[in-house]
């Protein structure tokens, strides 16, 4: 087993004031790994807007103030919990587990995932969070087929990036919807379209001759959520939810039936993992083959050191950021 202390650097979120109340200590214990799990030694950590959520208290089951923040880590696994046959000490993986801004974590074995071979560690960040999201809303929810049409909101974003790739590689139109600093980036990954976010339901309809899109990957909430409902194709449009950035919106079984009747998914990764493990063991092979054939190229997060988590998170919250962040602790 590889040596470590008995304490650690990690970012404590102590109140649910956001990033203006999480603040790097040196003495938190390391964790031991509980049955099912291993312990990573961490060495670039992925920041997510679910951890922005989870400071502001508003992300459903997150956890209670004062804990140790941050949920997504790339390293090397140093121990095995009761239980667990692999993967073996020594190997480099990405995964998520509680607790992950920090220079070690305890994480699920079973949606742990081998860094790709030849790619290092904070290059693998975003594979079982942001491709995977993308992948599952993309082909096994949202069932896109060839010359139908994708809506994809927080086009930018470390999930809008990966779906903006994936659906043109499975030969979709593509709709991207950003702010308009950040139209040129979603361009450049393939984008047939890009619209500002306030332009999606009018844009789209324009796009698709009144038809509306056949598949919406929404993840921005607020008033953005009528808006790609709107945008949708009557009764065989799909809308899959995975995120709420802008907040909560209602839909009601009136609207299903008389406003909007679409077909309306949901989506968390974790979930999904955990109740339908046999489509995240599917999603993990489809995304070693997309890596082998070079559609889901090595990420290129912007890393920063894990004392300036405070002010990346504040970053992210304000949409002033492109693409995947990491933190290096």
């Amino acid at each position: 087993m590889t040596t470590r202390n008995a304490t650690m650097r990690a970012l404590r979120q102590a109140t649910l004031a956001g990033p203006d109340d999480l603040h790097l200590v040196t003495d938190v214990p390391v964790p031991a790994p509980g049955p099912g799990e291993i312990l990573v030694r961490v060495t670039a950590a992925g920041v997510n807007f679910a951890d922005v959520m989870q400071g502001h208290g508003t992300y459903g089951g997150g956890p209670r103030a004062p804990y140790l923040a941050g949920f997504e880590a790339a390293g090397e696994v140093v121990a095995l919990g009761d239980g667990v046959a692999g993967p073996p000490v020594g190997a480099r993986v990405v995964g998520a587990g509680p607790g992950a801004f920090a220079e070690y974590v305890a994480m699920p074995a079973v949606s742990a995932v081998r860094v790709p071979p030849g790619w290092a560690d904070e290059q693998a960040l975003g594979l079982v969070l942001n491709w995977a999201t993308a992948l599952a809303a993309l082909k096994p929810l949202g069932r896109v087929g060839a010359g139908e049409t994708v809506v994809i909101h927080a086009a930018a974003g470390g999930v809008g990036q990966a779906a903006v790739r994936l659906a043109k590689h499975y030969g979709a139109t593509v709709i991207g919807a950003a702010a308009r600093e950040k139209h040129g980036v979603v361009r450049a990954l393939g984008a047939d379209h890009v619209l500002d976010r306030a332009d999606i339901a009018a844009g789209v309809l324009e796009l698709t001759a009144g038809a509306g899109a056949d598949l919406v990957l929404e993840s921005a909430g607020g008033s953005a959520f009528a808006a790609g409902l709107a945008a949708t194709r009557r009764v065989t449009g799909r809308v899959v939810v995975y995120g709420l950035a802008s907040g909560e919106a209602a839909v009601t079984n009136a609207d299903l039936v008389f406003r909007y009747p679409i077909q309306l998914i949901g989506l968390h990764i974790g979930v999904l993992a955990q109740s339908a493990p046999h489509v995240f063991a599917w999603l993990t092979g489809e995304l070693r083959a997309l890596i082998a054939a070079g559609v889901y190229p090595p990420g290129a997060p912007a890393v920063h050191d894990l004392a300036d988590g405070p002010k990346v998170l504040a970053q992210l919250a304000a949409g002033s950021t492109t693409g995947k962040l990491a933190l290096r602790p």
